[in-house]
């Protein structure tokens, strides 16, 4: 009994051991579900914060991008993702910031206004910018709604990548932006080069810009824009073709035939402005480094030489002012202006080129004074040469270039001002300059000095067994028999040269074709002449905007080759301004007229030439005549001659038809082969039909003030200056 009892004991037991473990692993299911359930509402929620928070940021985003969109336009809002390609026909230095787009961003711009607003501007940036930019600007916008705790790093933007353009023209393919090179150097750098940036994205935005009052450039390529005497003229010249300006962004100004970079390293009142009808106040300051550079190319007048090195085919370029006073003893005679360039080297040998300002980078194709000597080279400027040379400001500068002409040289270079010394007769000369004997005196038949008559015989002995006189027509020179085997003739020119390297040499540098940038071949010397008076890529000093800049070809216009401009001054002086006198806008190549015609101001020193005049006013109104003779013109392009008193009226139309030939249906003229009477004359005459001068409409003279204004180009009289203009348009 006590058994089954106890058994009966352990079973209950058992039983409610094994009752309590199942309630205790239900218990256990049921907190592993309830934390199971309660961490997956909490992953939701935290998941569902999230996305509310991203959405927030964006919204964020969305709304400071549009507040940023909408403030640098002014109102107008445009943004759009274009692919690059190159403008043709532009070089970094004439394409400037204007930029082509397509056709519907004209479309919609013009549907919100913006063509209202004035100049139409745009900010560039780079795909990997924008893409910066968006990051930057969601970071801003969780910064905001996190906390500061939270807020995340500020990223800075590469001085690369962005920059900012006017537009030329709505012409390109859709989707597409036509980027002139110095855009594309301003977003990638020079090193990428044309095929490396063509094909990229950029973002292309609508900015407003404020106009530009300060600007710090400091020069940032391996030339020095010191050389530049008139840093106003020059940059003007090159923001001719720029709507804009960036800080970080490199201007290239090309003046004299170099181009000079300068990084924009500041600008006021925005980091961005435009250059669009505003005076800017400008400072250009070098860095240390280009400063340092700078003044190991100075020399000085009497100081100690420059010592350097130049290899093969590479030029050094110096310079040195020289002051008035030792510009006066100069020109006075009392000194001569010396420059000595002393190199060494095995088998290395540099040549020497001056230039006075504004060529201050002498080269041999372009210079004034050279020295092709084998050895030390000397460059000797006398008063007669300095007299020649234009000073600028008071003062003359020169420019000094040591050209590597073989080998690598090591040379030292110097100036100094020596005083004239009167020279006697040079030891080995010709003697077919000496002055006739006196008495007592002959002439040696052999090398032509003059000598003792006693001694002539004993001189002359000598002188044929040891002496030899060159053969060579012209030439005469007296030299030792054994010195003159190295005596030689250039076959071209007929120099005498020592022969071996120095006449290698001269024909190698005189006689060797060089190649001009416009094409032409041509010997040193002509070469010279050609870039200093012929070639359409010289460079010349405008006499209108008053920069060292390309002349280009000859004009179209016959008024402006009478005038002597050149290409680039007959479209400089296109651009008008204003009279002072009467408000008009006048162009710049007419204002001597104007003054002339309309103010009765002097025309002496004008760009006009002194076409002589028919008769004065008075004289026709009192009909006396103001000469005993009638006046003869001569046609400045084929020389022929024209007489009468409609002479120059018969020339301007001679000159319209046959140099000058207008678009439209020229008239017929008739050639008369005798006089009135059948008579026949010394020369034929063309009876040419008379200018066709619009009607004039005189109105009330009390709206009007009358003024008898004579044509200082054909003598006729017209009413007042607005006839004039009428006439010279119609007429001249």
């Amino acid at each position: 009994m006590d058994y089954e009892i106890k058994a009966a004991a352990k079973k209950l037991e058992a039983e409610q051991k094994a009752r309590l473990e199942r309630t205790r692993r239900r218990l256990e299911q049921e907190r592993k579900a309830k934390d199971e359930a309660k961490r997956r509402q909490e992953a939701f929620e935290e998941e569902h914060r999230k996305r509310r928070l991203a959405d927030a940021v964006a919204a964020e985003a969305a709304r400071k991008k549009l507040e940023d969109e909408i403030s640098a336009g002014q109102g107008i809002r445009f943004t759009r993702r274009l692919r690059t390609s190159l403008l043709p026909g532009h070089n970094v230095t004439s394409s400037g910031d204007k930029i082509t787009l397509p056709q519907s961003v004209l479309a919609d711009l013009q549907m919100q206004g913006a063509l209202d607003k004035g100049p139409i501007f745009f900010e560039i940036v780079t795909s990997e910018v924008a893409a910066r930019r968006e990051a930057q600007t969601a970071a801003e916008a969780a910064a905001a709604l996190i906390g500061p705790g939270d807020r995340v790093a500020d990223s800075q933007e590469e001085a690369t990548g962005r920059t900012h353009a006017g537009v030329l023209e709505f012409t390109s393919e859709e989707g597409f932006v036509g980027l002139p090179r110095h855009v594309a150097n301003c977003l990638w750098g020079q090193d990428l080069g044309e095929l490396g940036w063509e094909g990229r994205d950029v973002v292309v935005k609508y900015v407003r810009l404020s106009k530009g009052t300060y600007a710090k450039l400091q020069p940032a390529g391996n030339t020095e824009f010191a050389d530049v005497a008139n840093h106003k003229a020059a940059l003007e010249t090159a923001l001719r073709t720029h709507a804009t300006l960036t800080v970080g962004d490199v201007l290239v100004v090309r003046h004299g035939g170099v181009d000079y970079e300068l990084r924009v390293v500041e600008l006021r009142p925005a980091p961005q402005v435009t250059v669009i009808d505003t005076d800017m106040e400008v400072d250009i300051e070098p860095t240390v480094e280009r400063a340092e550079v700078l003044k190991r190319s100075e020399l000085k007048i009497g100081a100690a030489p420059v010592s350097g090195e130049i290899s093969e085919g590479n030029t050094r370029f110096f310079r040195f002012p020289l002051d008035s006073a030792s510009a006066s003893a100069i020109t006075e005679g009392t000194s001569n202006l010396v420059i000595t360039l002393e190199g060494s080297g095995e088998g290395a040998d540099a040549d020497l080129y001056v230039a006075a300002h504004p060529n201050l980078h002498p080269n041999p194709h372009s210079h004034q004074f050279s020295s092709h000597d084998v050895g030390t080279k000397t460059v000797i400027i006398s008063g007669d040469a300095l007299r020649t040379l234009s000073p600028t400001d008071g003062q003359l500068s020169f420019g000094v270039g040591v050209h590597g002409y073989k080998g690598t040289t090591k040379f030292r270079l110097s100036v100094t001002l020596k005083e004239q010394e009167t020279k006697g007769q040079k030891l080995g000369g010709s003697g077919a300059a000496e002055a006739l004997p006196g008495a007592g005196y002959t002439s040696c038949p052999n090398c032509g000095q003059t000598i003792p008559a006693a001694s002539a015989v004993l001189h002359g002995a000598y002188c044929r067994r040891h002496n030899a006189v060159c053969p060579f027509p012209g030439c005469g020179l007296v030299l030792r028999r054994d010195e003159m085997k190295n005596h030689v003739h250039c076959e071209q020119c007929g120099k005498g040269l020592a022969a071996g390297g120095e006449l290698e040499k001269h024909v190698r540098v005189h006689h060797t074709p060089l190649k001009c940038e416009c094409g032409a071949e041509l010997v040193m010397e002509d070469m010279v002449r050609h870039k200093a008076e012929d070639c359409p890529l010289r460079s010349i000093m405008c006499r209108f905007c008053g920069d060292l800049v390309p002349a280009g070809g000859v004009p179209d216009d016959y008024r402006d080759r009478i005038q002597g401009l050149s290409a680039h001054e007959a479209s400089c002086g296109s651009r008008t301004a204003t009279c002072e006198d009467c408000g008009r806008s006048i162009m710049l190549k007419n204002f001597d007229v104007h003054r002339a015609a309309v103010h009765g101001q002097s025309t002496k020193g004008s760009l006009l030439p002194q076409l002589p005049v028919e008769t004065p006013i008075a004289s026709r109104e009192a009909g006396t005549a103001a000469s005993s003779g009638p006046a003869s013109v001569e046609c400045p392009v084929c020389g022929r001659s024209f007489s009468g008193s409609d002479a120059q009226m018969v020339l301007n139309r001679h000159l319209d038809e046959h140099f000058n030939p207008a678009p439209s249906e020229e008239k017929p003229t008739t050639a008369v082969e005798g006089g009135r009477n059948g008579a026949s004359t010394s020369e034929d005459v063309e009876m040419l039909d008379p200018p066709v001068v619009p009607p004039i409409s005189v109105p009330n003279d009390a709206l009007r003030r009358r003024l008898d204004v004579e044509c200082p180009i054909c003598g006729e009289s017209v009413h007042s200056e607005r006839d004039l203009s009428m006439h010279i348009d119609a007429v001249h």
